[in-house]
C-alpha cells in the first residue's frame, strides 16, 4: 500500500508540473519495487522460483528504462501538454538539460511558437555546449557515434 501511495503522490506531481530525469527514474524504481513485492505475495500462496521471475523482471524492466529513449519521451510529453495547455509553463531550463535525444522534439516546437521569448530560450537549449565541444581534447572516433547525437547535430547546423 505504500507502494501504491507513493506512485499516485508520483502520477499527481507529474500532472502538475510535468516529467523530469528524477521524476521517471524514480517512479521506475518504485514500479521495479512493486514488481517485487507482488512477486514475492503471491509466492506465500504458490511455489514457484521466484527468483528466476523476479531477475526476469527486473531484466525486462532494465531494458525498457536502457532503450526507452527516456529523454526523447521526457520532451515529448512536456512540449505536447504545454501544447496542449495541461502544462501552464515549460521549463526550458530542464529542456536543456536532456540529453541529445530531446533536440528534435525542442526544435519542432522552435519551429512552431510564434513567442520570441521562448523561441530564443528554445534555441539556447538547442546550442547547449556538448561534453566534447568547445576545446575539450576529445578524438571523436566511430564508438562515439550515435544517432541521436547526429541529428542534433545536423538541428544545431541548421540554426
Amino acid at each position: 500500500m505504500l507502494i501504491i501511495t507513493a506512485i499516485s503522490k508520483m502520477v499527481m506531481c507529474i500532472n502538475y508540473y510535468g516529467l523530469t530525469q528524477l521524476r521517471v527514474y524514480t517512479t521506475w524504481f518504485m514500479i521495479v519495487l512493486f514488481f517485487m513485492f507482488a512477486v514475492i505475495a503471491v509466492r506465500r500462496f504458490k511455489k514457484f522460483n521466484a527468483a528466476r521471475v523476479m531477475l526476469l523482471g527486473f531484466v525486462v524492466f532494465f531494458l525498457i528504462l536502457s532503450y526507452g529513449n527516456v529523454d526523447g519521451r521526457i520532451a515529448a510529453y512536456n512540449i505536447d501538454r504545454y501544447r496542449n495547455g495541461t502544462l501552464e509553463t515549460l521549463d526550458v531550463q530542464a529542456l536543456s538539460g536532456l540529453s541529445d535525444a530531446a533536440v528534435p522534439y525542442i526544435y519542432a516546437l522552435y519551429q512552431d511558437t510564434p513567442d520570441q521569448s521562448l523561441k530564443a530560450d528554445l534555441k539556447a537549449a538547442i546550442n547547449k555546449t556538448n561534453k566534447y565541444e568547445a576545446g575539450a581534447s576529445h578524438q571523436e572516433t566511430f564508438r562515439d557515434f550515435n544517432f541521436q547525437s547526429q541529428n542534433a547535430k545536423l538541428i544545431r547546423n541548421m540554426l
